[in-house]
């Protein structure tokens, strides 16, 4: 999955049955998605490592083995090295259809971790065998796309998934795999136990009271969260060019002093800090996807006028240059 749409605009899933898989492999550079936002919920499913998730303004260390909610709307941003996880993001309005259940659910937020709750784990362990046994690359090995030796897949989808079907770290390529969704082949009978399973999930969170109305802090910082959106957005359609400070902060509709104060309350950093941490994240796709590609044009085509200026960003944020990444790459 590109992280790199503050209000992502991609399609997960198809219109009939808007459901989608992502998973990324081990990288031993330090890897890191801005804050961004999407409409439809994600359950994130930590394969081993530590992913470091941000969202509704806390800050959280998800290891091995556990799981994560993000709910509709919410603004999170995550931070990893040699960590692998997986991800199933779905449009729970679209699948309950005309039962207009999501409203109980709209703007809900969890008030304990659901891996406490052993049968909520349990679901979600049954969502992702489900994914794993109906995707195309993973139950086939189909992998030309990726470029990564087929000796380095497993072919059988069992219980063991974890430890049995995942890509061989120690012999592919560091780049980040993005399983398409367009790969889930599923039948009618998989669409309805799939749905099934995501009613039992809600249907336990509810039964056991994990589930809150937001507080009037929590309310407060959604109205904070939402007011930044369109700076994020605006970000995200013009990177390239040159943006100011006063671009930022008359987009969000707020003077240049309070928009630094939410912004920064809401993302630990400076609007500027994070335009460079999103022109990074741009910098290093275009990186990873084009060996030959210059390191100037990769900083004019992320908005840097100078090059120098750029490197030096590039190295403090992820210590080492862009020309040392694109070689280990």
């Amino acid at each position: 999955m590109q992280y790199i749409n503050y209000r992502e605009h991609a399609s997960h899933g198809n219109d009939s049955f808007p459901v989608a898989f992502y998973y990324f492999k081990k990288n031993p550079v330090t890897s890191s998605f801005p804050y961004h936002w999407h409409p439809e919920w994600e359950i994130i499913h930590v394969i081993s490592g530590t992913l470091t998730l941000t969202s509704c303004g806390q800050t959280m260390s998800i290891t091995s083995g556990n799981y994560y909610l993000v709910s509709s709307g919410d603004l999170h941003s995550g931070e990893w090295t040699n960590c692998e996880y997986e991800s199933i993001v779905f449009d729970f309005n679209t699948i309950i259809g005309s039962l207009s259940l999501s409203d109980s659910f709209d703007r809900l937020h969890l008030k304990n971790n659901i891996n406490e709750l052993i049968s909520a784990v349990r679901i979600c362990e049954k969502l992702f065998e489900l994914i794993h046994s109906c995707h195309s690359y993973i139950s086939s090995g189909t992998i030309d796309k990726y470029n990564i030796n087929a000796n380095d897949i497993h072919s059988s989808i069992n219980t063991d998934y974890i430890h049995n079907n995942i890509i061989d770290n120690s012999n592919v390529n560091t780049k980040d795999i993005h399983i398409d969704d367009s790969d889930i082949d599923f039948d009618n009978m998989n669409k309805f136990i799939f749905v099934s399973y995501l009613f039992a999930f809600f249907g336990e969170l509810d039964a056991h009271n994990f589930y809150q109305n937001p507080s009037e802090d929590s309310m407060h910082y959604l109205r904070l969260s939402d007011s930044i959106k369109p700076a994020l957005s605006y970000i995200e359609n013009h990177y390239s060019e040159n943006i100011s400070l006063d671009d930022l902060a008359r987009t969000a509709g707020f003077n240049k002093r309070y928009f630094c104060k939410i912004f920064k309350s809401l993302t630990t950093k400076t609007p500027i800090e994070y335009l460079n941490l999103y022109r990074i994240n741009i910098a290093k796709k275009m990186l990873l996807d084009n060996s030959t590609i210059s390191v100037s044009e990769v900083a004019y085509a992320c908005g840097y006028n100078d090059s120098a200026y750029f490197i030096r960003i590039f190295k403090k944020t992820l210590n080492t240059t862009p020309a040392k990444f694109q070689s280990l790459m």
